[in-house]
C-alpha cells in the first residue's frame, strides 16, 4: 500500500515540477475536472466528492434494481476521481518549496487518501452485487459499510484545506 501512495506522490511531484504556476484548464472539462494549486477549487472537489458519495449510500440503501446500483457505482467513482484531483493539488502544493505549507493540509492528505480507498473497494463491492444476483444484498451491505465514513472523512479534510 505504501508504495502505491509513494507513486502518486512521484506522479504528483513530477505533474508539479512540469506544470507552471498559470496552469489553466484543459479545454472540455469543468472547472473541478483536473489538479490544480487553488485551495478553494481543491476544497470544492473535495466537499462534491463527498456530497457524491453520500448520494451513492442514499441510492444504495434502496437500491434494488441494477440501474440503481451501477448509478450508485458511477457516482462513487466520480467522488473516486474528484478527490483524486484534490490530492494531486495537495500533493502539488506540499511539493512546492517556495511557499510555506499548510500543516493541515497533511491530515487532510490522509483523510482523502483513505476516502478515496474507500472509493475504490466500495466501487467493486458495487460491481460485484451486479454481477452476482445471488449474494447482491451481501455485496451492497460491504459497499455501504466502506462508504459510510467517506462523507465525513472528505468533510473533516475540506475544513483544513486553505
Amino acid at each position: 500500500m505504501n508504495w502505491i501512495r509513494g507513486l502518486a506522490i512521484l506522479a504528483g511531484t513530477s505533474i508539479a515540477l512540469a506544470a507552471s504556476p498559470a496552469w489553466s484548464q484543459p479545454p472540455g472539462k469543468g472547472a473541478l475536472e483536473y489538479p490544480t494549486l487553488k485551495p478553494p477549487l481543491i476544497r470544492a472537489q473535495v466537499e462534491l466528492g463527498a456530497r457524491l458519495a453520500g448520494e451513492a449510500i442514499t441510492i444504495l440503501e434502496n437500491a434494488s434494481e441494477v440501474e440503481q446500483l451501477e448509478k450508485a457505482k458511477a457516482l462513487v467513482s466520480k467522488s473516486y476521481v474528484l478527490l483524486r484531483y484534490a490530492t494531486a493539488g495537495i500533493e502539488m502544493i506540499s511539493a512546492d518549496t517556495s511557499t510555506r505549507t499548510n500543516p493541515g493540509l497533511k491530515i487532510a492528505l490522509d483523510w482523502i487518501w483513505d476516502a478515496r480507498q474507500r472509493n475504490i473497494n466500495a466501487g467493486i463491492a458495487i460491481g460485484n452485487s451486479v454481477a452476482w444476483p445471488g449474494d447482491r444484498e451481501q455485496f451492497k451491505s460491504q459497499a455501504l459499510d466502506l462508504l459510510g465514513p467517506v462523507p465525513e472523512l472528505a468533510q473533516r479534510a475540506s475544513v483544513l484545506i486553505r
